[in-house]
């Protein structure tokens, strides 16, 4: 059964308030911003959007009514001042077949079609500003102008919706959906795989990422899996309708250096060093071309203070080569069928503590045949770590520094510290906590991933999960 074919059989909960205007004639002519007006109004609350194919970013500012577009060769154009209190606050979309925006309201609600040639703004919908639905996730499918849209927040409350909107029915329909319902408090996005139809949901909290599959044909929902990633996302105001899908690599894009792999339930991260790109200081967000396998990036620039760059971007090198990256692995995974009930239940809570208590026993007798095996020596120019019948040698400016705060440490006798001693002995200066966060995250997973087994990890307290400590494990080694 087909998407729209299984909505008319839904029982659809409308919500209606007809707007009397139809269409908006745009008069005002467009103008160009120069570099410092155009840095001025980035200050500003602001949605972007991202055309991957004309390599133009649209822009719309909240408090101006300014309505942008920024295009990779540099030029920022006007293309409408709107009246800020008729366009309060609004999500947008660009819509390739149209040459197009679609904006809507950032809660939810009305839904306008801009025309990009004839500068012609019309209204779609049949419906009101719900002001319900701020930082819902969403997803836009040219066609009818479908809007998929989930959670938000809204009249002190958080949502758990999930909605509907096409130009045919011009009214935003709530979607009945079972399984594992997301925790509706933590803002995220949808993606369409648009292979299989299923759609993704990527929920953002703290210093993690969950991962959810949507199923078309019956609004299941089952969790992937709890990615730590220690490195907040930093968007710069509030990004909707991005393609965010790269159906080559079945790569999801979510932030930063960071890519959802959707065949092995993994996020890569890649390793982008100054030879690639010395002018980038931090990636916000892209969107995939699939015909030139470009990203095209809007990121954080270390050339100008506060400035943004709008740059094309591919996960491979010039000779093809795919760049190199880190894998993380899930935290957690849904392993519950939903409908599992009564005995079936309880016979797995009960093999799983079976299960928990078995491998703790293992794990306790493994420590203990393994006390002492790690031993390592320090030199001026190299640090030999032996671990059983194995050597592994560090050299490197930063390994070094790291091993002699280890021995430091050991020397104390202390098995953990604060991340702020760490961070101020062994990385070198750098601008702010996000900065050390990544740095310290990758020398890790480098020390570990060179030894072979969990030497130094990131625990969070029992009594505050907020709160992080460092923990090395000596001569209690947990092999991998």
């Amino acid at each position: 059964m087909g998407l729209l074919g299984f909505l008319v059989i839904l029982l659809p909960v409308f919500y209606t308030a007809p707007l009397g205007a139809a269409s908006f004639a745009n008069q005002a002519s467009i103008r160009e911003l120069t570099e410092d007006q155009w840095l001025e109004l980035q200050s500003g609350t602001r949605t972007y959007t991202v055309d991957p194919y004309g390599y133009v970013s649209y822009w719309y500012f909240k408090d101006t009514g300014d309505l942008v577009a920024w295009e990779m060769d540099g030029s920022v154009r006007v293309l409408e001042q709107l009246d800020t209190q008729q366009f309060e606050q609004m999500n947008l979309s660009y819509l390739r077949n149209d040459h197009a925006l679609l904006l809507w309201d950032a809660g939810i609600g009305r839904v306008f079609h801009y025309d990009l040639t004839t500068r012609e703004m019309r209204q779609l919908d049949e419906s009101h500003n719900f002001r319900s639905y701020f930082h819902h996730g969403d997803y836009v499918i040219e066609d009818d102008y479908t809007i998929f849209a989930f959670g938000g927040f809204g009249e002190f409350t958080f949502k758990d919706q999930l909605l509907y909107f096409n130009a045919t029915n011009k009214e935003w329909l709530d979607i009945p959906y079972y399984g594992d319902r997301p925790d509706e408090q933590y803002y995220g996005d949808l993606v369409l795989d648009t292979k299989t139809q299923d759609f993704y949901y990527i929920q953002f909290y703290d210093l993690n990422v969950k991962m959810y599959r949507v199923d078309q044909n019956n609004w299941r929902w089952d969790f992937l899996g709890d990615f730590n990633i220690d490195d907040f996302p930093s968007h710069g105001g509030f990004v909707s309708g991005m393609r965010r899908y790269n159906p080559d690599l079945k790569l999801i894009y979510l932030y930063g250096t960071y890519f959802y792999d959707i065949s092995t339930n993994e996020i890569r991260d890649y390793g982008i060093g100054n030879g690639d790109l010395p002018q980038v200081a931090n990636f916000m967000m892209g969107a995939y071309n699939e015909e030139t396998k470009n990203w095209s990036m809007v990121v954080q620039s270390k050339n100008k203070e506060l400035s943004l760059d709008f740059i094309r971007y591919r996960l491979f090198d010039s000779y093809g080569t795919p760049r190199a990256y880190d894998i993380i692995l899930p935290e957690s995974a849904a392993l519950i069928n939903q409908r599992a009930m009564g005995v079936m239940v309880i016979a797995l809570v009960s093999f799983s503590f079976l299960l928990a208590f078995l491998t703790q026993k293992r794990k306790a007798s493994t420590r203990k045949r393994q006390d002492d095996a790690l031993n390592f020596d320090v030199n001026e120019d190299r640090v030999v770590v032996r671990i059983a019948d194995r050597r592994v040698v560090f050299s490197d400016a930063l390994d070094l520094r790291f091993w002699s705060f280890v021995l430091e440490l050991k020397g104390r006798n202390l098995q953990t510290c604060e991340l702020k001693e760490f961070d101020t002995q062994v990385l070198p200066p750098l601008s702010n906590e996000s900065q050390y966060s990544v740095k310290r995250n990758k020398l890790i997973r480098h020390i570990n991933g060179k030894l072979g087994l969990m030497f130094i990890e990131l625990k969070k307290s029992e009594l505050d999960r907020r709160y992080k400590r460092l923990v090395f494990h000596f001569g209690e080694v947990l092999v991998e």
